[in-house]
């Protein structure tokens, strides 16, 4: 039994208030205290042991995190294909559609040679954005598809030829 310090009436042990003025009841000393723990000293830890000297240790080789593939090369790639394609027919149609004797300025004439010169080359580097193969000549695939686009005359067609060029250029990284 606890008795209160206040009115000195006897309470059940545990109980925290007097039942008779509602003191708090005060515990003897020996509750308040904490028990004492004991540590183990720390451990000692023995040095790694090294491999003689001239000893050669195999190292696996560490795989590098495989880069995200995304459409965007083949993309850019099908758009030059198609452009340098049909760029080259849209001259034999312009060449050959000519009724015999036509004049064409000179001026013109060597544009539209440039032109199917770039069409051609454009046709096999757009294989290699496609194959994402060579970084370089897939960029220069697309920079030559706005010549190849030049020869549609039109302005779409050349915003097509840039959108060609942008989608190959961002995609640097998945080029091998």
């Amino acid at each position: 039994m606890v008795v209160c310090p206040n009115c000195r009436i006897e309470n059940l042990e545990g109980t925290l208030r007097c039942k008779n003025c509602g003191m708090p009841l005060t515990r003897p000393l020996e509750a308040y205290q904490q028990p004492v723990v004991q540590y183990a000293p720390p451990q000692m830890y023995q040095q790694p042991s090294y491999p003689p000297p001239g000893y050669q240790m195999m190292q696996t080789p560490v795989q590098p995190f495989p880069r995200p593939k995304t459409a965007k090369p083949i993309i850019g790639g099908i758009i030059a294909l198609l452009l340098g394609i049909i760029g080259m027919i849209a001259f034999f149609v312009l060449v050959l559609g000519l009724p015999p004797g036509a004049y064409i300025q000179n001026w013109f004439f060597v544009l539209m040679i440039i032109s199917l010169i770039c069409c051609f080359i454009t046709v096999p580097l757009s294989i290699f954005a496609i194959l994402r193969r060579h970084y370089p000549l897939a960029v220069l695939g697309g920079i030559l598809s706005i010549g190849a686009a030049w020869m549609l005359l039109g302005i779409i067609t050349m915003a097509i030829a840039l959108i060609d060029l942008i989608l190959i250029a961002i995609s640097k990284n998945e080029f091998s």
